[in-house]
């Protein structure tokens, strides 16, 4: 049956007026589509082909609805075939010399640097190219100056960047395919020199140059923990932080504090025009909003342009402009845009955790806030700003809530009160930040004001330990699939979105509560599972967990090996959850009875023999099992360095146990 004038007509405006969102998403399928198909050289894509003919024919009196059928199908195409070819995994390369544009240089730690290079020729003609982006970890002599677009000769193995698929670790594969680096290289004071650095001018230079500039008058005035908080909230520079701090962060849901991200760009932009208001008589609006939008690139420039800050101010750029021409526009619409020309630049963007993050977050305030906010009305002016601020928060974490989970295993139960205090608290920094880079030029002022950011830090780091001792802080143990995600912001979505009459309503809250009851479930069974664990580890770690209890075994050679075991172990404890207690491993054997459960461990080099209860496991440190006895309950697990079936160079093993 043919569609009426009126009906034909509300179809293409709805098309019309948000025109971007069905763009984005016509793309983002065939992003989706090639990354699942291109892999394995998988041409089932045509089938895409097969409706087409069909909904032409349909729509073929339907001229505005036949262009916006070819238009979205053209895009999915266009976001298949962009979408680029996933590298052939490479062998580690023989040591040899190669020549290094260094492009981003971060501090990680005393004469130590994370650097991202550009491979501008090799010795020796390898698989290789010129151009192609690699991360180098470099240990620097004292005296030495790093810095960008130096060049530098290195001897040095190039080699892929691998995960060691221990459970709940960080994806360290995926999160830098993202950034199109695919390779790692380490170099010592001694694998390299340098050729030259840049004298002429350059904006690489510059940005440097300024960000340096920044970070010292920071330095002059705040120190340790303090110092390490404003580089990252006011620059986006996380190399100071320990991962205790991180941590906390975490526990509260306040992770996006440590990262510069849309909100902290929000809190820059609202700060900015209520100072301008005060000059209302002398700059016009469009005046203002263009101070603003230029203070926003300058502020992306002395952070560096890093993708978490070039995508937040461009977002609130393209809202500044739209508001400059003062006509009706689209919110939501300028999001997909943003989105869109960003993932268009760099498909795998879309694949980025804080790309995620960050605009799902705006969808979920441009979308919710509206409704969230008209749930309660306060006359109270004080209450009315906390109820709004609180909305905000809603609405922010509505469709963030299960990307959280999916990637960092956890929940934080006192998310609302924690945001409420950071978006207080986090904007009083930010303010003062910012003036500290005009005032420090001040005397006495200057230190004044320095001692005031210092406190304004304080107070941040003091509320957010104290949401983080309170009981049931976070919650561990979540362990869901990917299709959980869009499952669950989508009906939580409908949820805020519709009315509790509507049938639509009542649909989404029987699921929502049949997704929860499959999370709980799964959740509860890790909790319950008892089981034995070995790990992807230079040196021997086993975890056993029984009853809620987690008996870390271990081997180390320094003392502080002790931390990033403390990083492998609580990793599986996110998923895992279990009270940790640490057990060294010494040459001599071991006997204990845990849970009613006899625990031996026995070293006869190469190997040890582990027995729990009727069941042995065999480590075995060098490629040979001969002088093992032929048992059906022994089984064989050869350490990392040993490449051959049974090797824990694959990943960590993991044993129910009975």
């Amino acid at each position: 049956m043919a569609l009426s004038a009126s009906q034909q007509n509300k179809v293409s405006i709805t098309f019309v007026k948000h025109p971007f969102i069905w763009i984005f998403i016509a793309y983002c399928i065939g992003l989706i589509t090639a990354f699942y198909l291109k892999k394995n050289n998988d041409y089932t894509f045509l089938i895409f082909l097969i409706p087409l003919p069909i909904l032409l024919l349909t729509v073929k009196r339907n001229r505005k609805k036949l262009i916006s059928i070819s238009l979205l199908f053209s895009f999915i195409f266009l976001g298949y075939f962009l979408f680029p070819n996933p590298s052939i995994p490479r062998q580690k390369t023989q040591k040899q010399g190669i020549i290094l544009r260094l492009t981003q240089v971060q501090q990680s730690g005393p004469n130590k640097f994370k650097i991202i290079a550009i491979l501008q020729d090799r010795k020796e003609k390898n698989q290789f190219k010129n151009g192609e982006k690699i991360l180098l970890y470099l240990k620097s002599d004292p005296k030495t100056i790093i810095e960008e677009n130096q060049i530098i000769l290195a001897s040095c193995a190039i080699q892929p960047i691998m995960n060691k698929n221990n459970p709940g670790e960080f994806n360290a594969v995926w999160f830098w395919k993202t950034k199109g680096i695919n390779n790692v290289a380490f170099l010592q004071k001694y694998d390299f020199e340098i050729l030259s650095s840049s004298s002429s001018f350059s904006l690489n230079k510059l940005i440097s140059s300024t960000n340096n500039q920044l970070i010292s008058i920071l330095s002059s005035h705040l120190e340790g923990k303090q110092l390490a908080l404003a580089q990252a909230i006011l620059l986006g520079d996380r190399s100071l932080l320990s991962q205790d701090t991180v941590s906390s962060f975490g526990a509260t849901g306040a992770m996006h504090v440590l990262a510069v991200s849309g909100m902290h760009i929000g809190i820059i932009s609202q700060l900015l025009l209520f100072i301008l208001q005060g000059f209302g008589k002398v700059i016009n609006r469009k005046t203002g909003l263009l101070l603003v939008l230029l203070f926003l690139w300058f502020y992306a420039l002395t952070s560096g342009f890093s993708p978490s800050v070039v995508r937040s101010v461009f977002m609130f750029s393209l809202l500044l402009v739209a508001q400059m021409t003062g006509r009706n526009y689209s919110s939501i619409n300028i999001l997909f845009f943003s989105a869109f020309v960003l993932i268009l630049i760099n498909p795998m963007v879309f694949f980025d955790v804080g790309f995620q993050l960050s605009y799902l977050a705006m969808l979920g305030i441009f979308s919710i806030y509206p409704i969230i906010k008209d749930w309660l009305n306060f006359k109270n002016k004080i209450m009315h700003y906390f109820w709004q601020g609180t909305a905000v928060c809603l609405s922010a974490q509505c469709l963030t809530v299960s990307l959280c989970i999916f990637y960092f295993h956890q929940f934080p139960n006192y998310f609302l009160i924690a945001n409420l205090g950071i978006m207080i608290l986090s904007t009083l920094v930010m303010g003062i930040g910012l003036g500290i880079f005009i005032f420090h030029y001040i005397p006495f002022f200057g230190d004044w004001w320095g001692k005031l950011l210092g406190l304004s830090i304080e107070a941040l780091i003091d509320f957010l330990d104290y949401i983080a001792r309170l009981p049931g802080a976070v919650v561990y143990g979540f362990d869901i699939s990917l299709l959980f995600v869009p499952l669950l912001s989508l009906f939580l979505f409908l949820l805020v979105f519709n009315k509790p009459q509507k049938k639509i309503w009542k649909i989404s809250a029987f699921a929502m509560l049949c997704l929860i009851f499959q999370i709980a479930t799964q959740r509860f069974s890790n909790q319950e599972q008892n089981e034995v664990c070995f790990y992807n580890n230079n040196r021997f770690l086993m975890t056993l967990k029984i009853n809620g209890e987690i008996m870390v075994f271990y081997e180390i050679k320094k003392t502080d090996h002790l931390n990033s075991i403390k990083k492998i172990v609580g990793d599986y404890s996110k998923i895992h959850t279990g009270k940790i207690k640490y057990i060294p491993m010494k040459k001599e054997n071991l006997a204990l009875i845990l849970n009613q459960k006899n625990i031996t461990l026995h070293n006869k080099y190469p190997k040890k023999i582990i027995q729990i209860g009727a069941l042995k496991y065999c480590i075995h440190f060098s490629d040979t099992i001969s002088g093992v006895e032929a048992n059906k309950n022994l089984i064989h697990i050869k350490m990392p360095w040993i490449k051959t079936q049974g090797s824990l160079y694959y990943g960590a093993k993991i044993f129910a146990l009975n």
